[in-house]
């Protein structure tokens, strides 16, 4: 996978006009991937991705964008009062965030 700030940069880059063959080298990435990431510059550009993901999904939605802020404030919260969380702790609030939003968009389809 890719980061999206790989991905920017990779566009620069190649509008600075470098052969492929340098963007090959300098990333370590075959003639494929850059390829797709330049042919995909657009959707890539105007995607509102979070910091640090590095695969654009169709299925994304804005609850899952407001599914994560809400995790990252709760973590942050978390790690002010001094406290530890597994993996699987995150993964379960994460599930948690994630349905109560959806029952929520639900009740309000209803009104």
């Amino acid at each position: 996978m890719i980061p999206m700030e790989t991905k920017l940069e990779i566009f620069k880059k190649y509008e600075e006009g470098p052969r492929m063959g340098l963007l090959f080298s300098a990333y370590g990435l075959n003639q494929l991937a850059i390829g797709t990431i330049i042919k995909n510059k657009e959707a890539i550009k105007a995607s509102k991705s979070s910091k640090g993901m590095t695969v654009l999904a169709s299925e994304r939605t804005s609850i899952n964008d407001e599914m994560e802020r809400l995790l990252l404030l709760w973590i942050k919260e978390k790690e002010i009062a001094g406290d530890t969380h597994t993996q699987s702790v995150i993964s379960h609030k994460a599930n948690t965030i994630f349905a109560n939003l959806v029952e929520a968009q639900r009740d309000q389809g209803d009104e």
